[in-house]
């Protein structure tokens, strides 16, 4: 079974209606460091919900923009680390709310929400645990055939119903001013001032041709010719879950090539997506070093950077 953490308008096509800004809260000071603590989470779970019994609280996720916490074995709550999510939070939330009764693959579905909280502190939701493990890429590679092709159909059934949701019958949260189109590739271009600005002061010439090169055919121009529709922002095996042993997807949260073709039995219209989808798989590092650097963490500037000072057959 298969489970998306979060959804984003964007077109599986390329383009779409920017709700996010591709890196969270960018630019924003990491409060993580100094407030995120088990006692942080808890005290401000009890504060926000007097009547919820805290038996056990762990932390089980300290990722690059959320901490997630699990509560007595069967909650869920989802703690952004920046302020600047305060308002993709809300937006996460409302699409959640609508998608729920559309999509046959369980996603969380909120139930605790603390969406305007005191100053100094930050927004979450809560929801029920969805059953599964998450999927591992290398564990795919080991299913049984059977197994890999229900999943495969699992995931295609869930990418056709998800992008045949039209965004305008969702409401008026997901509007934006402007072209749509033109909003999105402006976010890419951004995107790509700013690694110019934080990162390129960082690395040499050679390296800075092979982030420019990345960016710059497939991001030119915009093209109103493709339709808008919703995606998944984060989706890949680390956001899915599922029964490891025989393939069945139990739900998404937020694969290899040869994977993806398996799911084109179930979704043959998704191929049209797959080169623009490989173009922006090939911007991943380039924002995972971007990353590193706004955010003081060198591990993940280095992650990121390492494949451009490769050469150009590994960028």
């Amino acid at each position: 079974m298969l489970i998306p953490a979060s959804f984003y308008t964007r077109s599986m096509f390329g383009e779409g209606i920017s709700t996010d800004t591709l890196v969270a809260a960018h630019n924003a000071t990491d409060p993580g460091k100094a407030m995120f603590t088990q006692g942080y989470f808890e005290q401000r779970l009890r504060a926000t919900f007097p009547t919820l019994a805290l038996r056990r609280a762990e932390v089980i996720i300290a990722g690059q923009n959320n901490h997630i916490v699990r509560i007595n074995d069967e909650l869920i709550f989802r703690f952004p680390r920046f302020p600047a999510t305060t308002q993709q939070l809300r937006v996460e939330v409302t699409l959640l709310d609508a998608l729920g009764p559309r999509l046959t693959t369980p996603i969380p579905r909120p139930i605790y929400r603390g969406l305007s909280p005191p100053p100094g502190n930050l927004p979450f939701m809560g929801y029920r645990a969805l059953p599964g493990d998450t999927l591992e890429v290398d564990q795919i590679a080991t299913l049984a055939t059977s197994a890999r092709m229900r999943l495969a159909e699992d995931v295609g059934r869930f990418l056709r119903e998800l992008h045949s949701i039209a965004p305008g019958s969702l409401g008026t949260i997901l509007l934006t001013h402007g072209d749509p189109h033109a909003a999105w590739w402006d976010e890419w271009r951004r995107l790509h001032t700013r690694l110019r600005t934080s990162v390129f002061p960082r690395v040499p010439e050679d390296v800075r041709e092979r982030i420019d090169a990345t960016f710059a055919a497939p991001f030119a121009t915009a093209d109103p010719s493709i339709a808008l529709t919703l995606i998944h922002g984060d989706f890949g095996p680390g956001n899915w879950l599922g029964d490891g042993a025989n393939g069945a997807l139990a739900g998404v949260l937020v694969c290899g090539e040869a994977f993806t073709h398996l799911v084109l039995a179930t979704y043959p219209a998704l191929a049209t997506a797959l080169p623009r989808a490989r173009r922006y798989r090939a911007t991943f590092a380039a924002q995972e070093a971007l990353y590193g650097v706004e955010h003081d963490d060198e591990g993940a500037f280095g992650h990121g950077i390492a494949p451009y000072r490769a050469g150009p057959a590994d960028a």
